[in-house]
């Protein structure tokens, strides 16, 4: 993949870039094979007049602090973020429950033309993924229901596909079928995410003795962050 105006930062630099909003990070993945760490960050600096079409992190967009993602989003990955980041979207400016059973409790509305509202999403949404599978690292017990949301909100899931480029109003795709593009005024990068054990390397030439758990240790979910505080409870 090709950004314009790749900037090189430090940790620290680029986490104060994305609080003040002057950059955008994406994590990718390279094709290169003779790369050691195939997992890689884009970082590119907020420029209107050289992209129209910015890539977005899920985290800022999912805390609505964009202000306006247009009407044709893509959304690059498929597994737990970019499936909740795609259901996040199509709700946006839905009813919600309590608007819902207001309007039924009072027979405001008719009930097929609510349940419409309700499946109404205003944007066109897809979801690339190169696996064969959507949200594959979601529990038995949600998955169903997310995907089954995704599909009532009309989301296009196109699994084995992958990203080649992404330009100015569109992003080219690559699937079995060959390559094809997508119009997009977002496109958002969910497709991983990395450690980030900063204060724990800030300690390591003190005395004091630490513990690396959670998502410092390595990206996983509540559950393992959960356990991992729990033994290192027990082993103080």
């Amino acid at each position: 993949m090709k950004f314009k105006d790749d900037v090189e930062v430090s940790i620290n630099d680029r986490y104060s870039g994305l609080f003040s909003g002057e950059f955008d990070v994406g994590i990718g993945y390279t094709t290169d094979p003779e790369a050691n760490d195939k997992r890689i960050d884009f970082i590119f600096e907020k420029k209107d007049d050289t992209f129209p079409c910015i890539p977005q992190y899920a985290m800022p967009l999912c805390r609505e602090e964009i202000a306006d993602i247009g009407k044709e989003v893509v959304i690059i990955g498929g597994n737990a973020t970019g499936c909740e980041t795609a259901h996040f979207i199509s709700a946006m400016g839905i009813p919600d429950a309590d608007t819902f059973t207001f309007l039924m409790y009072h027979s405001a509305e008719e009930e097929n033309f609510a349940k419409r509202l309700l499946h109404g999403t205003n944007r066109n949404i897809t979801v690339i993924e190169m696996a064969g599978r959507m949200a594959e690292n979601v529990g038995r017990t949600g998955r169903w229901s997310l995907m089954k949301s995704l599909r009532l909100m009309g989301v296009n899931l196109r699994t084995k596909t992958r990203l080649i480029e992404i330009k100015k109003d569109l992003v080219i795709i690559e699937d079995e079928n060959g390559t094809s593009s997508i119009p997009a005024d977002t496109v958002i990068m969910a497709v991983g995410a990395v450690s980030d054990d900063v204060l724990a390397q800030h300690f390591k030439d003190t005395n004091m003795t630490t513990i690396t758990i959670g998502d410092a240790k390595a990206p996983r979910k509540i559950p393992d962050a959960v356990l991992e505080g729990f033994e290192a409870a027990l082993s103080i």
